[in-house]
């Protein structure tokens, strides 16, 4: 039987790439009406390939780029309780939906932001995959059995950073406002969640340009989907999906594609220009670009990682006598919003001391 804990909360999708759409289908699928907008001016040709996950969301499409689809946008998310953003910081102002002023007109109102990096830190506007965010979550090299494993980390599709925290999370994000305080039974076997976090690759599994061909974007082969030594025995993500990404990486590595015959020959190359500087040099040298490239960290350097440094991201804690680094619980509120509610507090102690 299907739980509606969600009936009559009216959540407006922005579509986009993997979480959102995952979120979106999780609210559906426990009552919630989903409205998903899609933008009629959008050239990405990834862009739409959430839609797989629409089955019980209704769609319209506007223009996101002209003046009267903006307008509709704000009328449409100012009349939601949710709103889910899959874009970069910075976009959804861009496109005239501002959650600070959409929050006054709608003070309600739930603004979801799915990033990879979050909407502040050094990274905030940077591009990436779901390869790129597993390499600086201090897991990659966890994911077979040997955090020192000499053989090159293998990408885990996009199930991990996309689905199980992109879209999980920000899902469960809606789910604490609805609970209320009324106690139930919920019956979650583990099996059966495994095999919903992987609806994607249910959906996907005959595309053979993602699963069945030699070099498919998920097989760990990808030379632009993959990771790459480096001099010091360590390595790097490549991401490096959307042309734009991929003409910036071989760009920066120095490899021309037109005089490369087939995908092994360009992995080669790839491999041979990996291996010709450390990982602190590739990583500075990528700071900077859109290329989607990030290095593959492990549980004890995350912590010193600028962007998780500048977030907060991880603390220190630790296990048998040895420090180790604890990830924070996500998601968490905007120090914006933490610092109203400090402020209001301060008030309210101020009267409460005056005896107002």
């Amino acid at each position: 039987m299907a739980l509606h804990f969600l009936e009559g909360v009216k959540v407006v999708e922005l579509v986009g790439l993997a979480p959102v759409p995952f979120c979106g289908m999780i609210l559906a699928d426990f009552g919630a009406e989903v409205l998903l907008l899609v933008n009629k001016s959008s050239k990405n040709p990834l862009a739409n390939f959430g839609l797989r996950m629409g089955q019980k969301k209704s769609a319209i499409q506007l223009e996101f780029d002209k003046e009267t689809g903006r307008r509709k946008l704000h009328n449409i998310c100012c009349g939601a309780d949710v709103l889910l953003d899959p874009f970069r910081p910075g976009t959804l102002e861009a496109i005239g939906l501002d959650p600070a002023e959409l929050t006054k007109v709608n003070p309600g109102l739930i603004v979801a932001r799915v990033t990879g990096f979050g909407q502040s830190g050094p990274m905030s506007a940077r591009a990436g995959h779901d390869i790129n965010f597993v390499a600086l979550s201090g897991l990659f090299p966890m994911l077979f059995g040997n955090s020192r494993a000499s053989f090159p980390p293998w990408p885990p599709a996009n199930l991990l950073a996309d689905f199980a925290v992109g879209g999980l999370l920000t899902a469960f994000g809606q789910f604490v406002k609805s609970f209320g305080g009324r106690g139930f039974v919920l019956d979650c076997a583990m099996t059966e969640g495994l095999a919903y976090l992987g609806s994607f690759l249910f959906l996907s599994r005959h595309e053979p340009w993602l699963w069945h061909e030699e070099f498919a974007l998920f097989s760990g082969k990808c030379p632009i989907y993959r990771t790459y030594e480096t001099a010091d025995g360590k390595w790097m993500a490549v991401g490096a999906v959307e042309p734009k990404f991929q003409q910036k990486l071989f760009e920066i590595l120095g490899i021309s594609t037109e005089k490369i015959d087939g995908m092994a020959k360009l992995t080669r190359k790839m491999e041979n220009a990996f291996r010709g500087k450390t990982q602190g040099e590739w990583t500075t040298i990528f700071e900077g670009e859109d290329a989607c490239v990030t290095p593959v960290l492990n549980m004890d350097e995350v912590g010193h990682y600028e962007q998780h440094k500048r977030r907060n991201a991880f603390l220190t804690g630790e296990v048998e006598g040895e420090a180790v680094w604890v990830p924070r619980a996500v998601p968490r509120r905007t120090e914006t919003e933490k610092s109203q509610m400090r402020a209001k507090l301060r008030t309210e102690l101020a009267i409460f001391s005056a005896g107002l």
